[in-house]
């Protein structure tokens, strides 16, 4: 089978989806299955073979302790053993899991469309860190795609994409992006095709997973009042409790009030659950979304940006206390109904690949056109650099081949910028502090250039120590127990001997687009020092 369409991803943390651009350059969405073009991201290893989707979630309530969800929290952990089955004795990972998952899009999608899913966009939160991209590609590496033909959005920037996929948008716009375990909120500058993503902000634990919670505490509450011992409930009922409170949940956005009814050991049970208790509990949880929005619409502000609109993202969105909370916070600003929240995502990924594949396009036009003195084509990837640095891997190869979209004017520039800052760690006086050498917020790609004195010890034992760190402070000096502080990558190297006091080094800082840091260190002498890491780049797509 051939790959004929780039195909856009979300891979969520409730729900994933899959999308394409057919032969007339339209986005379309393809269905599961079960006829639906949203998939629950679970999986049940109660039998012989990975079960995904809506029969693996059916399934929790009879074998709760094998069916997993909720795992794409736990992608910083990478290849953490997680347990599993009767006897909790089996093991798996997020990584694994998510690649069950993304298997089981590319099987049915491939059916649909009759194409290969070779050449994916995947989208990530924008609170994604190094170790969660980095699990993400491998995931879909042991799903079975090739690593070059694997590009990372984060969400809310394909959302945006997507509502400015005409080209026709010159307006700064806020994504509010309120998924099943994450919400991210960015502030996007849109002129034409080019996207600048000027602030990122968001919580990687807040989600519609914490509203269903909420949901499940009012149901608890009602047993409770009922005279049935909650302490004593069984998986079997705590995952009937947990379905029910999902579906409890989707019932308020249009009604006032919903029944419940549970099956459980202890017996039957039918409660009503208003929409004014579920919003009472849940307002702390909108608190914190709020709080993270107006302090991402400040910070636009403060770089001479008006936001005109909020686009409300994500299946948590649809719930009604969001628009209004949103509306009457900031009435200048407006707040149109969702926007297309399941799938604007995985729509987004799909038209930003077609970017990519024009890249992918002119790179072969180039190649084919490029010949060397001796008359020979030119060399595989000698033009990368030039154009964007993209691998082209075999699957992308037989897209461009088979295409039949025309370059024209849609490649989508997407401004980059840096969520985290990186500092050098150093000694002041006799305090050790890190000295930040980008600070969060500042645009990429960047290079600097600074002297930094030698300290007394550097300079009697000839060597020194170079020692980067991640954090989230904007402060020029942080102390070793600033919150979230995480050591990078550390190198020890010899410097000149007889160096007088006062000497310094000079540090060459560059990071590229994608968050790639190189730092030289130089001493009076030349003696160099080098080392790399990989910060974390927002709005990044790799």
């Amino acid at each position: 089978m051939e790959a004929k369409y780039f195909f856009g991803i979300d891979l969520g943390t409730t729900y994933s989806v899959i999308s394409y651009l057919d032969d007339n350059g339209l986005i379309q969405t393809c269905k599961n299955e079960e006829g639906s073009q949203i998939t629950p991201s679970v999986v049940d290893l109660s039998g012989a073979t990975p079960v995904v989707g809506d029969v693996a979630k059916d399934n929790k309530v009879f074998a709760p302790h094998s069916v997993l969800d909720h795992f794409k929290r736990e992608m910083d952990q990478g290849h953490a053993p997680k347990y599993y089955g009767e006897a909790y004795d089996k093991t798996t990972t997020a990584i694994d899991l998510s690649a069950e998952v993304l298997k089981y899009l590319a099987r049915y999608a491939s059916d649909e469309t009759g194409s290969l899913v070779g050449a994916v966009v995947i989208t990530v939160p924008a609170y994604f860190g190094t170790e969660q991209k980095a699990a993400t590609k491998e995931a879909a590496v042991k799903a079975g795609f090739n690593e070059a033909d694997v590009y990372l959005i984060e969400e809310p920037t394909a959302a945006a994409v997507y509502y400015g996929y005409k080209g026709d948008k010159k307006e700064t716009v806020m994504v509010y992006d309120l998924g099943g375990g994450t919400f991210d909120v960015v502030a996007v500058d849109i002129d034409g095709y080019k996207y600048d993503c000027c602030v990122v902000d968001g919580d990687v634990e807040l989600g519609g997973k914490e509203w269903d919670q909420c949901m499940m505490d009012i149901i608890t509450g009602k047993l409770m009042e009922k005279g049935i011992d909650v302490t004593s409930l069984s998986e079997d009922d705590l995952a009937e409790i947990q379905l029910a409170a999902e579906k409890a949940k989707k019932a308020l956005t249009p009604s006032e009030s919903t029944n419940v009814s549970l099956k459980l050991e202890a017996g039957k049970a039918q409660l009503e659950v208003t929409r004014e208790e579920f919003e009472a509990l849940s307002m702390p949880l909108l608190n914190r979304t709020i709080e993270r929005t107006r302090a991402a619409k400040e910070k636009a502000e403060s770089l001479g940006k008006t936001i005109t609109k909020i686009l409300l993202v994500g299946g948590s969105s649809y719930m009604p206390q969001v628009q209004e909370r949103l509306t009457a916070e900031f009435p200048d600003v407006e707040v149109p109904n969702p926007m297309d929240p399941n799938m604007a995502v995985s729509k987004g990924a799909a038209f930003y690949g077609k970017s990519i594949l024009a890249h992918v396009i002119a790179m072969k036009q180039n190649e084919a056109q490029a010949v060397s003195e001796n008359g020979e084509p030119a060399a595989a990837g000698e033009g990368d650099e030039a154009l964007g640095g993209f691998v082209i891997g075999p699957a992308t190869e037989t897209v461009a081949e088979n295409t039949k979209f025309e370059i024209g004017t849609e490649v989508i520039e997407i401004k980059k910028v840096s969520v985290s800052s990186i500092g050098l760690r150093g000694m002041i006086g006799n305090v050790p502090k890190i000295m930040t050498l980008l600070k969060r917020g500042e645009t990429l790609p960047l290079t600097k250039d600074i002297d930094i004195p030698l300290n007394a010890n550097a300079l009697k034992v000839g060597r020194v120590d170079l020692q980067l760190y991640e954090h989230r402070s904007e402060e020029q000096f942080v102390d070793l127990d600033e919150p979230n502080l995480k050591e990078m990558e550390k190198q020890t190297g010899a410097i000149s001997t007889g160096l007088p006091e006062g000497s310094v080094m000079h540090i060459h800082l560059e990071i590229n687009d994608e968050g790639l840091l190189i730092l030289i260190a130089t001493d009076p002498n030349g003696e160099s020092i080098g080392l790399s890491a990989q910060a974390e780049a927002k709005s990044a797509d790799a």
